[in-house]
């Protein structure tokens, strides 16, 4: 017993040994694990950081990229409303004027898009979130193709990382859908393309007569210049059509053609212009007649000044100019001024003064007698003389504008009595007329045009005009006779040349006109800024 006791020393020893080293192994084993989980929770922690920083620089891009499309949004409409304004104006001041459409501010505004997301500035190409916590930021743009529907497409990638180290990517699209609505095509009175009124190219060059009936040639009647008819072309015997083309449906349209001699020849038949004289009458033509009721008479001094002995400005509104009054002036401050009369007598002179704010001034007059007076219009705008009651105008007066801006008076008549130039007048405007009769005799001199809806003008005994001019009267006949001359354009529905050495011959007009369909030209309407939209839709965020 005692020897088997002695055998057993040390075993304890051996089995503490034993149990230290299985411990110890436990423990090292448990350390471990306990190591590689630390790890293993660092590693997620940070991998989720790191995707919590691409997440964060997204939202913060994505903020800067709206930020830039509200700029886009706003600078591109400012854009194409000042383009469409241009252009309006550049195209209605064109020869021959033309309108803007629909698909052409379309295409501009893509234009404008265009550029702008071209150069869509790159939002900042990295955010610090924190120490060492980075997101780095990239654009990918997608411009539409021509012709493809305006879409744009800005892909966002963000890129997170931790100490340059642990690093993720995550990924979203953003879709812009641009509206803008563009008005429909507006009417730009072209019609179709038959008989719109536009000049032939280049416009009217040499035609000095233009009817849509006859033209009539009698005794030794002359037309200098080309010729249009839709009518027929009658020649006399002794009248000819010099340095021109005759514009006719056909040969068999001219009668006489032998006359004066064989100067009439048929190689110079060409098809007629199509021009209707109708399309030279000003839209607003009818209305300038109307004169107000609600305007009251001039009363009020110092509208003219100075006053002399001969000269009353009754309570009536009445301007009487007496016999050798000089020097007086009409200063008119409205856009619209009244007078119940202005009468001139001889040697009197008077000089109506617009002030220096431009636009039209209408002068209603409800009679005027105008006797061997001298008119000096100066000043700023256009003067518009309105009067259904003319009764002299004849002698040696004059109404004259200032530097001969004749495109800046206008004489309106809508009275019925024939409307009489006569003697050496001096008119440096145009005429209008609604009704009467028009008749030029003497040597009156016209530095614009005259226009009529009337029946009849008539030119009888020397020279019409100092320079060229239109004589326009779509329903009528315009007659020129008793060695009369004519320099111009006349367009009529009968014109009559007769007699002596009465002459119609072509001269660029002094004043232009535009033809009704210029008339027509109309603004294209800027689209309304509530309905400049961009609509946008994103894709789900995606990591690579």
């Amino acid at each position: 017993m005692s020897k088997q006791i002695k055998n057993q020393r040390g075993s304890a020893l051996a089995l503490a040994l034993f149990l230290v080293v299985i411990i110890s192994i436990l423990g090292i084993s448990l350390l471990s694990v306990s190591s590689n989980s630390l790890k293993q929770v660092d590693y997620e922690r940070k991998d989720q950081a790191v995707f919590y920083i691409a997440e964060a620089g997204m939202s913060l891009a994505k903020l800067e990229v709206k930020k830039e499309l509200t700029e886009i949004q706003k600078d591109s409409y400012e854009q194409i409303k000042k383009w469409i304004k241009d252009e309006n104006m550049n195209r209605k001041n064109a020869k021959p004027p033309s309108c803007l459409t629909k698909a052409e501010a379309e295409a501009k505004y893509r234009e404008i898009l265009n550029s702008k997301f071209e150069a869509f500035p790159l939002v900042p190409n990295s955010y610090t979130i924190s120490a060492e916590k980075v997101a780095s930021i990239d654009l990918d743009i997608d411009i539409p193709a021509d012709g493809a529907p305006l879409l744009y497409h800005i892909k966002i990638k963000s890129e997170g990382s931790i100490d340059e180290a642990k690093e993720r990517e995550v990924t979203q699209e953003i879709e812009i859908k641009p509206s803008l609505p563009f008005s429909e095509n507006v009417d730009c009175g072209g019609g179709d393309g038959e008989d719109d009124g536009h000049l032939p190219s280049p416009p009217l060059e040499g035609y000095s007569v233009i009817s849509t009936g006859n033209i009539n040639l009698t005794g030794s009647g002359k037309i200098t210049g080309n010729v249009s008819t839709n009518g027929k072309l009658i020649y006399g015997w002794t009248s000819w059509v010099e340095n021109g083309t005759i514009g006719v449906t056909g040969p068999d349209k001219i009668e006489n053609i032998q006359a004066s001699g064989g100067k009439n020849k048929v190689s110079q038949i060409v098809p007629p212009i199509n021009i209707n004289p109708v399309n030279y009458i000003p839209k607003s033509f009818g209305d300038k007649f109307n004169i107000p009721g609600n305007i009251p008479y001039l009363s009020s001094y110092p509208a003219l000044s100075p006053t002399g002995t001969n000269t009353t400005l009754g309570q009536n509104g009445e301007i009487n100019l007496g016999y050798n009054e000089r020097s007086h002036t009409l200063l008119l401050t409205e856009h619209d001024t009244k007078l119940r009369k202005l009468s001139a007598n001889e040697n009197t002179s008077l000089t109506i003064d617009l002030g220096n704010t431009n636009g039209e001034k209408n002068l209603y007059i409800d009679n005027l007698n105008l006797g061997q007076v001298q008119i000096s219009i100066i000043g700023s705008g256009t003067l518009n003389i309105i009067s259904n009651n003319i009764s002299t105008l004849a002698g040696s007066s004059g109404i004259k504008i200032k530097d001969k801006n004749t495109t800046a008076l206008n004489l309106y008549y809508g009275g019925s009595n024939e409307l009489f130039f006569g003697g050496d007048l001096v008119f440096e405007g145009s005429v209008y007329n609604k009704n009467a009769n028009i008749k030029l005799q003497g040597s009156p001199k016209f530095f614009g045009n005259i226009i009529s809806t009337g029946k009849k003008i008539l030119v009888h005994g020397g020279n019409a005009t100092a320079n060229g001019m239109y004589v326009i009267l779509p329903y009528g006949e315009v007659e020129v006779s008793g060695s009369g001359k004519v320099k111009g354009i006349v367009m009529a529905e009968t014109i009559t040349v007769s007699g002596g050495s009465s002459e119609i011959i072509f001269g660029e007009p002094f004043v232009p006109i535009e033809t009704e369909s210029d008339k027509e030209i109309t603004d294209y309407p800027t689209p309304d800024a509530a309905d400049n939209l961009f609509k946008t839709k994103e894709t789900s965020m995606i990591e690579k």
